[in-house]
């Protein structure tokens, strides 16, 4: 009866360390990749606390060495050693085959210990920050599960560097009680669907609404009342430095964000495209196709006429005509007229004086018209495009900077 609970216990313990951490193992060793699908039914078992599966193992690893004293084989490698001249028995060859599985065990769970407690040496530090916090739409998020329900999509915290890089500072769970009773939480964090590694979480809480709000541990909060909003945040994953968004989709690519609350385990898992995704959104996003306005040239028929500008003026006194006249200052009329004069301005530039439908418009050409302007007579027809000046006063309407068409 002792053999077998020996045996039970050796291979119980040991086995149990194995299954654990078979996915920090398959990844540190880096010699296969699990299967997909076996990989998520050992995050399960990766969420037992680390202490816990050592603790195990060593008690594993102690029924394995009593298994092996009491079978006697150490006594029969120890004397195959110190009589090395004497010829070695069958008997010697399974004592010494023991104690190498039992050297080989010993020294591959260090190594194994060592490279995972380097691995996970970069435990956050939690440091009181300020950040940028992917917040999402105002709109309610999509949730699942019940009685609490967690948004399907985790949430950010990032920096930008000067350079336009990403950096992943923390991750987020929001949650809501819909249900119509309290929900006690009893453990909240997220696991890495590559490395295996875990990360626990604390829930933002509050002693009433008047204090401020702190990050506890889940079992040191009140039941949550039906209808109360729930947040969970990790501590900062690298301190105020952050962690590369090539590291993060490396060694975070799949999140597997657990909730422990009334007995129930819930689970919500985020694939590389969802976390990629968090990090394109923090980037400037091109302007998507959409529909826009032709553009109006400024001299175009939607300019006012002649006869528009002098209207403001009549009936009204130039003040109020001014008030009126300041939406159409700055703009180009294109118009025509016929010819009354056209002299010199004093200053290499020309004035042409046109008659348009009786209304009068003076148009200030530069000194590149003069030879153009030269071959019309009086009583032509001469098509121009001018600016309305700012200064008007009804009598006539004065165009600036004004081109043959």
């Amino acid at each position: 009866m002792r053999r077998t609970a020996k045996i039970l216990g050796s291979v119980g313990g040991i086995g149990f360390f194995l299954v654990t951490h078979a996915v920090e193992i398959s990844n540190f060793l880096g010699l296969f990749q699990l299967p997909t699908e076996l990989k998520e039914a050992l995050i399960v078992f990766a969420s037992v606390p680390t202490l816990v599966t050592w603790v195990v193992l060593i008690i594993g690893l102690f029924c394995l060495g009593y298994l092996i004293r009491d079978s006697g084989h150490h006594t029969l490698a120890l004397a195959a050693i110190k009589n090395r001249g004497a010829r070695v028995e069958s008997s010697h060859l399974i004592g010494i085959g023991l104690a190498a599985i039992v050297v080989g065990v010993l020294i591959g769970t260090l190594l194994i210990g060592v490279g995972l407690w380097q691995r996970s040496g970069a435990a956050a530090t939690p440091i009181v920050t300020q950040f940028g916090f992917n917040t999402g739409p105002a709109s309610e998020p999509e949730r699942e599960g019940s009685p609490v329900a967690w948004t399907k999509k985790p949430v950010l915290g990032w920096q930008k560097q000067s350079d336009g890089s990403i950096q992943a500072r923390t991750i987020e769970v929001d949650g809501k009680n819909i249900g119509n009773e309290e929900i006690q939480l009893e453990d909240v964090y997220i696991i890495s669907g590559v490395t295996g590694k875990r990360l626990d979480m604390k829930i933002e809480a509050a002693q009433d609404r008047t204090s401020t709000a702190i990050m506890a541990v889940a079992k040191d909060t009140n039941p949550v009342p039906p209808g109360a909003y729930i947040k969970a945040r990790t501590g900062e994953l690298n301190g105020t430095q952050g962690v590369m968004e090539q590291d993060f989709l490396r060694d975070w690519g799949t999140i597997y964000f657990m909730a422990e609350y009334n007995g129930q385990k819930h689970r919500i898992v985020s694939d590389r495209s969802t976390i990629a995704f968090l990090f394109d959104q923090q980037r400037p996003q091109p302007i998507p196709p959409h529909v826009t306005l032709k553009e109006v040239a400024k001299d175009s028929a939607q300019s006012p006429t002649p006869r528009e500008i002098r209207a403001l003026y009549e009936g009204r006194t130039p003040l109020q005509a001014e008030t009126l006249l300041a939406q159409y200052k700055g703009q180009r009329m294109k118009t025509q007229g016929q010819v009354l004069t056209i002299l010199s301005d004093g200053q290499s530039g020309s004035v042409a004086v046109l008659d348009n439908n009786g209304d009068t418009l003076e148009c200030r050409f530069g000194p590149q018209w003069v030879s153009n302007l030269s071959r019309f007579n009086k009583g032509d027809m001469l098509k121009v495009s001018g600016t309305i000046a700012d200064h008007q006063n009804g009598q006539q309407v004065y165009l600036n900077n004004c081109e043959i068409n």
